[in-house]
């Protein structure tokens, strides 16, 4: 068994995992890396990166009843086995870049399946390659994530998919039910709805993207089912069995129960985090619910052993990559911490949907009074130019200080503009200080500036209409 001696060894290569690494290289700290999969985690092969290739593409195909506005002529066939030929093709890239990249910095990856022995070796098994030791003096654990088992509801029943499984599809399901309402799922029910599928959407909750702002909710809903997807709601599956060509899905409903047939399901049901057999128990990590318990810092009760992305309970790749970063600052004798206040979630398609920060529901129960301002898109300018005058900018305030307290956007661009809305949450911006920015016209990001001068009963393209909602 070969034996690694470095300052800092990292279990994971996805986003939580390669960010700790390049940080720590960064500081000058000698890095290895341990991957025991496909370098760049589910998010660069199986997650974030390739559904928006997809989006990108049928986005593309959504186009279409554009180009008469333009006085263009023609027409788009999408083949779907070649666009996920060029999805594996741009992620393989995309990869060899990233190795690239960790080896730039002179971090030594390992490819294997790494288990902590104590809290300063990582004892890795490696196949034909044979097995390393690794002594380290600070760990960081990035295990990531997994599609959770289908279970007894499914597991050996033909036609179910997994999220994973989705991405892989040569041919379009005539018929297609996804169980789950969060953003995989509504953004593969997207993808395939404009692929051709008679697409059922099937959220548990009373509201899609449960937790977010519920009118933003329903305009998502309403635009979903212009697309041709039925949305049904407060639908919680209960099994599956598939019989004469077909997957049937059972439901228990608040009015009894309902089944559905369909070509294919997909359950869009979440992930679950890889912390199974990495001897946590060995060196005394605590976990909870499925997730590893770690501090302010990122540290986990084993002192000098940190934890970053899905597996502490992260969401996003983007709060993977913050907490890497500070995971890798902290063990070095940094005290950073997260703001996870102002973590921006999405969701990609047409329209995207974007929030950060608290929505109405949430300022209220927290106590506040609140002033609401909202601008549409149908009143920007720039939107009209795209012919995308679908959606609003909603913003959420402190009525008694004028501090942004959350900002939610559904529409075009909405992924890029939550940006401006996260640092101003960041920064504890008033709604006078947005509004007092000057942005460029014509831009989306004026409906921004808009919402926040509604906020305080000053848009200035809107039309004069007697105030709401104010708390």
């Amino acid at each position: 068994m070969e034996k690694v001696n470095v300052y800092l060894a990292v279990l994971g290569g996805g986003p939580g995992g390669y960010s700790a690494a390049i940080m720590a290289a960064q500081l000058g700290i000698k890095v290895a890396l341990i991957e025991k999969d496909k370098l760049g985690g589910t998010c660069l092969n199986r997650g974030c990166i390739p559904t928006k290739f997809l989006i990108s593409a049928v986005n593309l195909l959504r186009s279409r009843s554009k180009l008469g506005y333009y006085g263009l002529s023609g027409s788009l066939k999408l083949d779907l086995k070649s666009l996920i030929d060029g999805k594996n093709r741009m992620v393989s890239r995309l990869r060899t870049g990233l190795e690239n990249l960790l080896r730039s910095w002179d971090i030594k990856i390992i490819h294997g399946v790494g288990r902590l022995r104590s809290p300063r070796r990582i004892e890795v098994t490696a196949g034909d390659e044979g097995g390393y030791e690794v002594e380290a003096s600070k760990v960081i654990l990035a295990p990531g994530s997994r599609c959770p088992d289908k279970g007894e509801i499914a597991s050996e029943v033909e036609g179910v998919l997994n999220t994973d499984e989705a991405l892989e599809l040569e041919e379009p399901p005539e018929s297609l039910l996804v169980v789950g309402g969060g953003p995989s799922g509504i953004e593969l029910a997207y993808v395939y709805a404009w692929l051709g599928s008679r697409v059922t959407l099937a959220e548990a909750m009373p509201q899609i993207l449960p937790g977010e702002d519920m009118e933003t909710a329903d305009m998502l809903k309403f635009s979903l089912e212009k697309t041709g997807i039925k949305v049904l709601t407060g639908r919680k599956l209960k099994g599956v069995t598939r019989g004469n060509g077909t997957v049937k899905a059972f439901f228990e409903t608040g009015e009894g129960d309902e089944a559905f047939e369909a070509e294919k399901v997909l359950l869009a049901i979440g992930r679950k985090a890889n912390i199974e057999n990495l001897g946590l128990k060995d060196v005394d990590v605590k976990t909870k619910r499925g997730r590893i318990l770690v501090n302010e810092f990122m540290e986990t009760a084993a002192k000098g052993v940190y934890a970053v992305g899905d597996a502490a309970g992260g969401l996003y790749a983007h709060t993977a990559f913050i907490e890497g970063e500070a995971a890798a600052r902290n063990a070095f004798g940094g005290r950073v911490k997260v703001n996870f206040e102002a973590i921006p979630r999405c969701l990609y398609g047409s329209p995207e949907v974007a929030g950060v920060g608290l929505t109405e529901k949430q300022a209220k129960a927290q106590g506040y009074r609140v002033k609401i301002g909202r601008f549409p898109y149908m009143a920007n300018g720039r939107a009209a130019t795209l012919l995308e005058t679908e959606g609003m900018v909603k913003i959420v305030a402190d009525a008694k200080t004028g501090i942004i307290l959350g900002v939610q956007i559904i529409g075009f661009e909405a992924t890029e503009l939550i940006a401006e809305a996260a640092l101003a949450l960041k920064l504890k911006c008033t709604v006078e200080d947005l509004a007092s920015t000057v942005h460029a016209h014509p831009t989306l990001s004026e409906a921004l500036r808009e919402a926040a001068l509604d906020a305080m009963d000053r848009a200035l393209h809107k039309p004069y209409r007697q105030r709401e909602n104010q708390g």
